[in-house]
Parts: structure tokens; sequence; C-alpha cells
């Protein structure tokens, strides 16, 4: 009987420390599946911080491009408006160049006319007196005479000899 009682005694030693391995092991298993629950939540976790992070990040690119393409259409708006400005002006100054050019021209036209009335002013109302001799020189160069084709002309050969521009001095018949 001894030997049977130790025997169940084995036997409940080894049931309790089979419910305590069983024990352990639920224990082990429980504590394993809250480790495993806690990384995948941490894991979860973190992708979702990530991707808020990613998101923020993109947002903030998204609003960092908006600016610049706001800031770039706002400069070239303004440099348009310069441009324009300045042409504007340069039309302006043309038009103003142009103006007192044609201001220019028409002082110049109305002082060449009332240069041309004082002339016409100070000259005498008569004419200059001739001297006799000055009239028949001008006669007598415009001649006919002059260009006769007679041959027998007394003074042909002088004629063709002396130049028509020169006064000509006839000789006295006597």
């Amino acid at each position: 009987m001894a030997s049977a009682m130790e025997q169940e005694a084995e036997m409940i030693a080894d049931e309790w420390q089979r419910q305590a391995q069983e024990k352990a092991d639920e224990h082990m298993r429980h504590v394993e599946q809250e480790q495993r629950l806690c990384k995948e939540k941490a894991a979860e976790e973190y992708r979702r911080h990530v991707q808020a992070r990613n998101q923020a990040l993109e947002e903030a690119k998204y609003e960092r491009s908006q600016r610049m393409e706001r800031v770039t259409r706002t400069a070239l708006t303004e440099l348009q408006q310069k441009i324009d400005s300045a042409n504007q002006e340069l039309r302006r100054q043309a038009e103003y160049r142009n103006s007192l050019s044609c201001q220019i021209r028409e002082n110049e036209k109305h002082l060449e006319s009332e240069l041309i009335n004082i002339e016409k002013k100070d000259r005498p109302h008569t004419k200059k007196g001739a001297m006799f001799k000055d009239v028949m020189a001008t006669r007598y160069a415009s001649s006919p005479a002059r260009t006769s084709t007679n041959p027998v002309h007394p003074f042909r050969r002088l004629l063709e000899t002396t130049d028509k521009k020169k006064p000509l001095h006839l000789p006295s018949i006597g």
C-alpha cells in the first residue's frame, strides 16, 4: 500500500506538475499573445504615424508648390505690368519727341518765312539803276547779230574768236 500511495502521490505530484506546467504554458501563451498584440498595436500605431507624417509632408510640399506658383504668378504679373508701363512711357516719350520735332520744323519754316519777309522788306522798291554800258553789253551778248550766219558780216571773225561771255570792244568805224 505504501507503494500505491507513493504511486498515487507521484501521480498527484505529476498531475500538479502537469497542471502547473499547463498553467505556466497558458500564462506564457497569454503573455506572448499580449506581447504580440502590443507589438501589432505598436506597429499599427507606427504605420499610422508614418502615414500621417507622410501625408503632412505631402500637404506641406503641396502648399509650398502652390505658394511658389502664386509667388511666380504674382512676380510675372508685376513684371508684365512694369514692362507695359515702360512701353507706355517709351511710346509717350516717342510721341513727345515727334511732337517736338514737328514743332521745331514748324518753327524753322516760320523763321525762314519771317527771314524771307524781312529780306523782302529790306529790298528797295525800285529797280537798281543800270549803267548804259552794262545794258548795251547785255543786249549785245544776247543779240541775234552775234549769232548771225551772214558770211559778209563785218565783225564775223572777231565775234567767232572771242568768248561770248567776255565783254566785246568793237572797233570804231570812222
